[in-house]
């Protein structure tokens, strides 16, 4: 089972403090790292894949694609580059590796029937969050109108309602959806 060290907001201003959300992942993990492209102000690193059924997706929307690594094992590395995250990963000793991470405002953790969470922003369309968490939507339309794709899904952990993944937005004011079965 998913083990949680510390539990604080996910926020960008976190990130030079390292405070975040630590989870305590065992090895394997199941994701793959990657640079972030961006200003000074935003290197580091992030979580770029995540592998179904890894024991990563085991953390359900407190692990995302998209959220930043800014800590390993304790050690910040907000601002370290990819070789420097890799190295404190792979060597880190024992079954498991602490890594603390920090959301982005304006992303909502999105997690797939696979298990993969993808933080996506305000807006996007939920069928490209799902190419992005490698989840296949079955689509005839691509509208709406057909209703092939549409899903199930709890936002905000409680209020169930339907998607229409194809033409569906990441929608404003939540933290959380969570596609659960194809309707």
């Amino acid at each position: 089972p998913p083990s949680y060290l510390s539990m604080t907001p996910l926020d960008t201003a976190a990130a030079d403090t390292g405070k975040g959300t630590t989870l305590r992942i065992a090895k394997p993990l199941g994701i793959v790292v990657e640079e972030i492209d961006g200003t000074d102000s935003t290197k580091g690193v992030c979580i770029g894949r995540i592998r179904e059924d890894s024991n990563a997706a085991s953390f359900g929307t407190d692990l995302c694609v998209h959220d930043k690594i800014v800590a390993v094992n304790g050690a910040l590395c907000a601002q370290e580059s990819f070789e420097v995250v890799m190295d404190m990963i792979a060597s880190s000793s024992g079954n498991y590796v602490e890594l603390t991470l920090v959301r982005t405002q304006g992303r909502v953790a999105v997690r797939w029937p696979n298990g993969v969470c993808v933080a996506a922003p305000v807006g996007e369309y939920m069928g490209n969050v799902a190419i992005e968490a490698r989840y296949p939507v079955p689509y005839s339309c691509r509208s709406g109108s057909c209703g092939s794709c549409e899903h199930m899904a709890k936002v905000d952990g409680k209020k169930e309602r339907r998607y229409r993944p194809c033409s569906a937005k990441v929608p404003k004011g939540v933290a959380t959806v969570e596609f659960f079965s194809q309707y």
